[in-house]
């Protein structure tokens, strides 16, 4: 887990694809590290011969950037921090690196976290709830005609 790095951004470009609803201009913000965006992004160690054509030592492979297995994308203003866009590789789903980014938005967290979900995301909502957020609000058609739950933890409850 650490903060996106530049050589990263074609990796996380293509993980947003996997979202219904992306924010392209964003995610664009966060990988820039601007207007309050802030990429995470959790990482697979790379394994066979470096990309520079041969050896696996370990000072190779320490140049080398770790494929990104999935991205936490947030906006910090104030005392709170949203949390706009999480995606995790379909091929690294269920290995708890969903939960991973989630943690570390929490730890590095200014206050008060809020995330939208889909209503009907079951998978989302309860990764949420077991990580201690709460439903807060639900907002109709906040995703054209689909309903989302506004959902928000706060540290210090």
């Amino acid at each position: 887990m650490r903060p996106v790095r530049k050589s990263d951004a074609a990796a996380v470009i293509r993980l947003q694809r996997h979202l219904d609803r992306p924010s392209p201009n964003l995610l664009g913000m966060g990988l820039n590290a601007a207007g309050g965006a802030n990429v995470l992004v959790s990482t697979v160690p790379e394994s066979g011969p470096s990309k520079r054509g041969g050896s696996t030592a370990d000072s190779d492979a320490a140049d080398r950037p770790s494929p990104v297995a999935g991205y936490l994308l947030h906006v910090d203003g104030g005392d709170n921090r949203h949390v706009a866009e999480v995606v995790v590789d379909p091929a690294n789903r269920r290995t708890g690196r969903g939960r991973e980014l989630i943690e570390a938005a929490i730890t590095g967290s200014p206050g008060t976290l809020s995330v939208l979900v889909a209503v009907e995301n079951d998978a989302a909502r309860s990764l949420y709830e077991s990580c201690g957020f709460e439903a807060a609000e639900r907002r109709p058609n906040e995703y054209g005609e689909r309903d989302a739950l506004c959902y928000r933890f706060d540290p210090d409850a």
